[in-house]
């Protein structure tokens, strides 16, 4: 039996394109295609298309694909294996982190809305770096990336309210990363690591001047009061979202720090 390319790509998945490509690389080797005549596949011809479209669907891209069809030792089939299920492990780590992270902040969103008071919780452990701002001296520091193990999306804006939401001096302007969601440790002379500790949570507008809104920060202070707390240290955030619609709104997450 004998087909031409169209019945082949529908019995193998692979467009007309890929099964020429394929063609070229020697896995299918049909006859006729000269002098007006169609070329024909036969189904061992079909029968190596789809080994192929095996590793295709493993996700070996189809140069790949290729190489391990004509692969000479079954050696060298099993480590391109084995260094694709590791490559998969990573993918799933990452989408595990980022289905985790989408569900926190959904989460958050719905207390905005909902209204929710502050919380005592336990705040996460992150890693935080400063950003350069026009009102301090020196050069301006560029945004972490991930090369600095500051992956986005789970790398944010974020800010370190020095003397807490009741005794607050300054807030630094920087970028912050949980760290659960990185890999290793940020490759950044300047960051530093902001330890998990019973605190105070609640959402916080921020200004466009970097301030955090003064009625929210009375209400976590005054909810630390009446729950006889004490504030320990300084307060940090990280961005949560931003409405620009009708006018610009941005809402963090802050965390301040207490003690019984």
């Amino acid at each position: 039996m004998k087909f031409k390319i169209g019945t082949v790509a529908k019995l193998t998945g692979f467009s007309p394109s890929g099964v020429r490509y394929l063609e070229s690389r020697g896995v299918a080797v049909p006859s006729g295609g000269r002098e007006g005549t169609y070329r024909m596949y036969t189904m061992d011809d079909v029968a190596r298309l789809l080994e192929c479209r095996n590793y295709r669907e493993c996700g070996f891209d189809i140069e790949d694909t290729a190489e391990l069809f004509h692969a000479d030792d079954v050696a060298d089939v099993s480590e391109s294996l084995k260094a694709r299920a590791e490559g998969m492990r990573d993918q799933i780590r990452h989408l595990e982190n980022l289905e985790a992270f989408l569900e926190s902040r959904a989460k958050d969103l719905d207390a905005i809305g909902a209204g929710t008071p502050p919380v005592v919780t336990t705040s996460p452990s992150l890693y935080w770096a400063p950003l350069w701002m026009p009102s301090e001296k020196g050069a301006a520091a560029p945004i972490p990336s991930g090369n600095d193990g500051f992956d986005i999306p789970f790398a944010d804006s974020s800010f370190i309210l020095e003397g807490g939401v009741e005794g607050l001096t300054n807030v630094r302007v920087g970028y912050a990363v949980m760290r659960r969601f990185t890999t290793r440790v940020p490759d950044n002379p300047d960051a530093r690591f902001v330890p998990a500790s019973k605190a105070v949570k609640s959402i916080v507008r921020i200004g466009k001047d970097f301030q955090p809104n003064a009625d929210d920060l009375a209400r976590v202070a005054s909810f630390i009061r009446e729950n006889s707390l004490l504030p320990k240290g300084d307060a940090h955030t990280q961005r949560l979202c931003s409405i620009h619609v009708p006018h610009e709104v941005r809402y963090d997450v802050l965390w301040q720090p207490v003690s019984e």
